[in-house]
């Protein structure tokens, strides 16, 4: 497929959230107003609710099959259908603000040599217990793929976002740790903002899940783990605990139990990278003393 002609391309994956794509889109669509921009809706639905939402209220924007592989694998299938030379995302229960576009659009033309830019995004609302959650970025540093941009060459030099982790998260950490071992650096745009509401927490079960990708990330990433793995480990947490002690307080212990396991959880996950890392070291150390 030609890339010639279309500046840029826009990725929304989205799975069975018809009503919360409406609103994304619907918010798309004022941010498109000024801009010739592709629009490619990757669906990774169970029915055809969304296919004939896209059909019947949204004909400027593409629909495609997604692979029913996570949200990963519709990302790069969304990008492989497209046609841009740069790739923006967001994601269906994200909603953009009107010169989302126009800021990214602006910030490349202002740095060219720039080849991947983070945006801004915003809660729709103060957090009021700690069981809920939302991806807030107000200062960068986190290249959530919810507000990104990147350009085509170098997403697909890149190979997209990784496939193998083992559910839906930490695929856009791996893209930024991918990114920054290649010395690519990734400018925030204030101007481009997306609100992302808040929402319930999706349950321990999920948190589970993170963890599990969280220890594929480490076996992909272990200079993450850094060199002292248990100095670390004890220093982060204190650090998780610290942070858990003062939101508590802050937020009156509503949804105290939950961020309690999740903090609990999230420590046994980073025991077992740390040791899987350490046993991973064993075999080399015993090389070297055998060697001497």
């Amino acid at each position: 497929m030609t890339t010639e002609g279309v500046f840029a391309s826009l990725i929304v994956p989205t799975c069975n959230r018809p009503e919360l794509l409406r609103k994304c889109l619907d918010a798309v669509a004022a941010a498109c107003a000024a801009h010739a921009i592709e629009v490619v809706v990757t669906d990774d639905s169970s029915d055809g609710a969304t296919e004939r939402l896209v059909a019947q209220n949204y004909r400027w924007a593409r629909w495609v099959k997604g692979p029913r592989k996570g949200p990963a694998a519709n990302r790069n299938l969304g990008s492989r259908a497209s046609s841009g030379r740069w790739l923006f995302f967001t994601d269906d229960d994200c909603i953009a603000e009107g010169g989302w576009l126009a800021a990214f659009i602006e910030s490349i033309r202002r740095a060219p040599d720039c080849r991947v830019f983070e945006g801004k995004t915003v809660a729709d609302r103060e957090r009021r217990r700690l069981d809920e959650e939302a991806p807030v970025n107000l200062a960068g540093g986190y290249l959530w793929s919810c507000n990104m941009a990147i350009r085509r060459d170098l997403f697909d030099e890149l190979g997209g976002f990784c496939e193998s982790f083992p559910y839906a998260a930490m695929e856009d950490v791996d893209l930024r740790m991918r990114l920054q071992a290649r010395g690519e650096r990734f400018a925030f745009v204030e101007t481009a903002v997306v609100c992302h509401p808040y929402r319930a927490a999706k349950g321990i079960k999920f948190t589970v899940r993170i963890g599990a990708s969280y220890l594929h990330l480490a076996e992909r990433h272990p200079q993450m783990l850094g060199s002292a793995l248990w100095r670390t480990m004890m220093l982060t947490v204190l650090r998780r605990t610290w942070a858990l002690a003062k939101d508590a307080v802050h937020y009156r212990f509503r949804g105290f139990c939950y961020a309690a396991a999740w903090v609990s959880v999230g420590c046994y996950f980073d025991a077992v990278a740390r040791l899987r890392a350490a046993r991973r070291a064993q075999p080399r150390v015993a090389l070297a003393d055998g060697r001497r």
